[in-house]
């Protein structure tokens, strides 16, 4: 598993762009600062990719790191951890995660 690369789906980076906003109707420095915090946890999953509990629920390959309030899911594909969802841990995960993988 070493060497991995991190992706993003669109998706991944359509929630991304949504925190951001939302937290920048306040604090525009905080949205930044806290979306780049975000990427920062998802870097580490290169490090351990299977350190997290598969979700079969959701997908065969799936998992999830929690962030503050905030679920990532992610899988691994070939050469990379794929990340395709976060999540704000209130809304409804598996609505919010239709039609993602």
């Amino acid at each position: 598993m070493s060497s991995l690369n991190l992706r993003y789906t669109v998706d991944a980076r359509d929630d991304l762009m949504g925190i951001l906003h939302f937290i920048a109707r306040d604090n525009p420095p905080r949205a930044i600062s806290f979306v780049e915090e975000i990427e920062a946890h998802c870097r580490r999953l290169k490090d351990s990719p299977l350190g997290r509990p598969a979700l079969p629920e959701i997908g065969s390959n799936v998992r999830r790191v929690v962030y503050g309030n905030y679920n990532i899911y992610y899988f691994i594909a070939d050469d990379a951890v794929v990340v395709f969802g976060v999540i704000e841990g209130h809304r409804r995960q598996a609505y919010a995660l239709q039609n993602r993988i």
